[in-house]
């Protein structure tokens, strides 16, 4: 399983992104990410981690910094997606943000994973704002709870736990990492990059 492909609409200072991220070979199955700061390595960390994991996704994002009980991390996410929604999409008419994650699994057949945001005309998360939609295969099957399931919520968040991993596992994965740029033309305060790597599993 590897990330192929991730798109991002008003998300952050992205008001339309996609990246292409290439399949692993042999011995060669990390995914790194270098620049300067400010250019968006963290952002892209952050839209993988709530793209694939939604509300969940909340607890690998250290600028959040949720609490430890559930509804803490709840009014956190509000608060973290209401900062991610795109500065000018409400003055163009836009009240929502997605981020759409692309995989193929091990057999070369894609899963799309759509999630969308929805706010208020004042840019507040709505109650119940956040939508998934699943779909897998070159026939784009839907991936969804039968229709009499009481709690579709716990179930898209199991079904995605099981299909790629549990959201507490994937610190080990994914990780940050500083290193100190020593060029003539580096500025003070614009001296260190971050760097985040990412593993196909």
């Amino acid at each position: 399983m590897y990330l192929r492909r991730l798109e991002l609409y008003d998300f952050k200072a992205f008001e339309l992104a996609k990246f292409e991220f290439p399949p692993p070979r042999p011995n060669k199955n990390v995914i790194l990410i270098g620049g300067r700061n400010g250019f968006g390595k963290t952002t892209l960390f952050e839209a993988l981690a709530i793209g694939l994991f939604g509300r969940d996704g909340i607890r690998l994002v250290a600028r959040a910094r949720p609490g430890a009980e559930p509804t803490d991390r709840a009014e956190t996410f509000a608060r973290f997606m209401e900062r991610a929604l795109f500065a000018e999409a409400l003055a163009r008419g836009r009240s929502r943000c997605r981020i759409v994650s692309i995989f193929q699994d091990e057999e070369g057949e894609p899963i799309e994973i759509y999630r969308t945001w929805h706010f208020s005309d004042s840019g507040h998360l709505r109650p119940r704002g956040e939508e998934v939609h699943i779909v897998r295969g070159w026939k784009r099957e839907v991936v969804a709870p039968p229709a009499d399931d009481t709690d579709p919520d716990a179930w898209y968040r199991e079904w995605i736990f099981r299909t790629f991993m549990p959201v507490n596992q994937v610190a080990f994965f994914c990780s940050t990492a500083r290193k100190s740029l020593r060029t003539p033309s580096a500025r003070p305060g614009n001296k260190c990059a971050k760097y985040w790597t990412a593993y196909s599993v």
